[in-house]
């Protein structure tokens, strides 16, 4: 019995060694304080074809009460990713703003079509785009900007991004 708990013990270290992140604590698992920030209430992500699913729009996800930026990003995104390494020292500042992160999918979403003719697989193709046009997302970064009284204030449109030019001075100059 000895031999095989000492086998199992050495067993575990060489594996520590070899693969540190299988385990809880390993190198690789420990969170960074931007994970931290992130699982805080005051970083939320969303899955945008949930909300897409559920038909809420991105107004929903203003929270009355605080100023809310909703900021739909790709993980590819580089100017996503230099405005969310600024969101930590934000957030330690301005308690009265949380974050609504609505991930965007890389590759497209997966909608299927049924019906009976041509005709009604085209009606919901037309129902379809004009739902996904309704959130006005064309590029990334896609911010917008909601009150205490989640109302907009401000958001990026396909032709023009002012709310990521705001974000981004409002974060400076804090």
């Amino acid at each position: 019995m000895g031999k095989i708990v000492s086998f199992i013990g050495i067993a575990i270290v060489i594996a520590i060694m070899v693969k540190p992140d299988l385990f809880p604590g390993g190198r690789y698992n420990r969170p960074t304080p931007l994970d931290q920030h992130r699982s805080a209430k005051s970083i939320e992500k969303v899955e945008f074809q949930k909300l897409f699913d559920s038909n809420k729009p991105l107004s929903s996800l203003a929270m009355p009460g605080h100023y809310t930026v909703v900021e739909g990003y790709l993980d590819s995104c580089a100017i996503c990713k230099r405005i969310e390494a600024n969101f930590p020292a934000f957030l330690d500042k301005r308690k009265d703003v949380v974050i609504r992160r609505v991930h965007l999918p890389e590759a497209g979403m997966n909608i299927s079509f049924t019906g009976s003719d041509q005709s009604n697989i085209e009606q919901q193709v037309a129902e379809y785009n004009k739902k996904i046009k309704s959130y006005n997302l064309c590029s990334t970064p896609h911010i917008e900007i909601y009150d205490d009284a989640a109302q907009v204030l401000i958001a990026d449109s396909c032709t023009n991004k002012p709310a990521t030019t705001f974000l981004q001075q409002w974060m400076s100059d804090e």
